[in-house]
């Protein structure tokens, strides 16, 4: 739990990271520039206003871990095997159907800890989908922060309405320099 940040920012772009009992690999995907494009275009930023515990979230999820809780670990099993998929449909350009997996991939997260989402949150998600959002999640551990979503070339409409209950569109790029 939370390693993944640390090398993210190291190695810059978009990447597979693995971890394993040997170690971490890190490889770059193979994505065509009209992809990363999109992506960039596509894909929203949406500050939520709420801070939150990262620390309690992240607590409460390795608890239940190491508890062997059945539903946690299927979800992180789900998960897991969505960021497989996840590469093959970036690397084929198909950002619909990553869409659809951030929504599934949403879905298993929020079982994971009772922190993840809460009602507030839920409402944002529900609007942006509502509005034309494919899918999409809470960043890092979940509780607030930053609401990722992809919107295809609905993002003005799902813009306009999250704009309405407060949140705010923060741009972004991929960093390719680490």
């Amino acid at each position: 739990i939370g390693k993944q940040d640390q090398f993210a920012a190291a190695f810059g772009g978009a990447n597979t990271v693995t971890f394993s009992a040997d170690g971490v690999a890190v490889e770059p995907l193979k994505l065509r520039s009209e992809t990363r494009e999109r992506l960039e275009r596509e894909l929203l930023l949406f500050y939520t206003g709420a801070s939150r515990e990262a620390g309690k979230v992240l607590t409460d999820q390795n608890n239940a871990i190491r508890a062997s809780a059945p539903g946690v670990i299927n979800s992180l099993h789900a998960i897991k095997t969505m960021a497989i998929e996840a590469k093959q449909y970036l690397e084929a350009g198909d950002l619909n159907a990553l869409g659809e997996l951030l929504h599934a991939s949403w879905e298993q997260k929020k079982r994971l800890a009772s922190g993840v989402s809460n009602p507030r949150i839920d409402e944002y998600y529900e609007t942006a989908r509502t509005s034309g959002a494919v899918g999409g999640k809470i960043t890092g551990a979940g509780g607030g922060g930053f609401l990722m979503l992809y919107c295809g070339t609905r993002g003005p409409k799902v813009t306009e309405a999250l704009e309405r209950l407060g949140l705010k569109r923060m741009d972004f790029a991929v960093d390719f320099d680490g």
